[in-house]
Order: C-alpha cells, then sequence, then structure tokens
C-alpha cells in the first residue's frame, strides 16, 4: 500500500492537472499515515497471556480473543511478532523477545499431549 501511494506520488505530475487533484493526493497520503499509526497504536496496547489451554489477546478497547492450544495448533516466529497457522486474524504482534513466547506456547503445546 506504502508502494502504491508512492507510486501515485511518482506519477502525480501526470495525472493530477489542479490544485484540487494534489489535494486529494495530500489528503489521501494523511489518512493513510492516520490508519497506520492508529493500527500500530491499537496493537501496541495488548496484552498477551498464554495459559495451559488457551492463547489470550487481551486488548483495553476491545473484547479479548482467545485461541484453543492443542496438539494441531502450529505457529511460528517472524520479526517481533509469533504468527499463528490457519489463524491470520490471531498473532502476537511487537514482541521485544518473541523466543520467549514461542517457548511459553511450545511448552503449553506439549503439557496438552
Amino acid at each position: 500500500m506504502i508502494g502504491a501511494v508512492g507510486l501515485a506520488w511518482l506519477a502525480s505530475p501526470w495525472f493530477a492537472d489542479t490544485v484540487r487533484d494534489f489535494w486529494k493526493l495530500i489528503s489521501c497520503t494523511g489518512v493513510l499515515a492516520l490508519v497506520m499509526w492508529a493500527d500500530r497504536f491499537v496493537r501496541s496496547q495488548r496484552v498477551y497471556v498464554v495459559t495451559s489451554q488457551n492463547a489470550w489477546q487481551i486488548n483495553k478497547e476491545f473484547k479479548p480473543k482467545k485461541l484453543e492450544i492443542n496438539r494441531f495448533l502450529n505457529f511460528r516466529t517472524v520479526p517481533s511478532a509469533v504468527v499463528f497457522a490457519r489463524h491470520p486474524f490471531f498473532r502476537f504482534d511487537h514482541l521485544s523477545d518473541p523466543n520467549a513466547a514461542l517457548a511459553a506456547l511450545t511448552q503449553a503445546r506439549e503439557a496438552q499431549t
């Protein structure tokens, strides 16, 4: 998405003929920046808890999410996050130590078997 905005800015001399077109481009860029900042802010307010039965995603503003831990649950680490296979909307984001979360999840999964 950032690449599309950058490409729009690079191509703006050819498709933005009026000042109004440039204001549209500026406002769309500003709205995109605000949405990206808000998403990062909301994600940073989350707390992640791993119990022997469930993985919880707790947020002050929204309803907590729960994912049951069983032997079929697959997960992996990416930079500063833990991603769960077949659960694209459930992930542990902005972790200072994703390996500790991975170890806790692995321990909980092994306790289930």
